[in-house]
């Protein structure tokens, strides 16, 4: 594996809540390359229990994953970019409806927002 010791990656759940476990597992693999995660939920992916798990349990996961305290509103990702605070940001899984706002220029999702603001760098 690369190593990634000082990387900052934004990693994005959105809801497709059968593949959380596959995504999940990427993020511990790039924990595992040294980079510092933090983590961002989409409002679904924060909030919605699914026969997968609660919404509760699968923020509790990737926070333990990343070590870090998840954002999880338009306001907190918004100055992502234009901060620095990210060097690189991952969209997994990233659902088609979030991919279709992308590729319309619609951001009003924290996970469309973040993507956006990254775009500004």
């Amino acid at each position: 594996m690369i190593d990634l010791t000082g990387e900052r990656i934004g990693f994005v759940v959105t809801g497709s809540f059968c593949t959380f476990s596959a995504a999940f597992a990427q993020a511990r693999r790039l924990r595992e390359a040294g980079a510092a995660l933090t983590p961002i939920f989409s409002e679904h992916a924060a909030t919605f229990d699914t026969r997968f798990g609660t919404a509760a349990a699968r923020v509790r996961e990737l926070e333990e994953i990343c070590a870090a305290p998840s954002i999880r509103t338009i306001a907190e990702v918004e100055p992502l970019g234009s901060k620095n605070m990210l060097d690189l940001l991952v969209v997994a899984p990233c659902t088609v409806n979030t991919a279709a706002k992308l590729a319309s220029g619609i951001t009003d999702t924290t996970a469309t927002m973040a993507v956006k603001s990254m775009l500004r760098r």
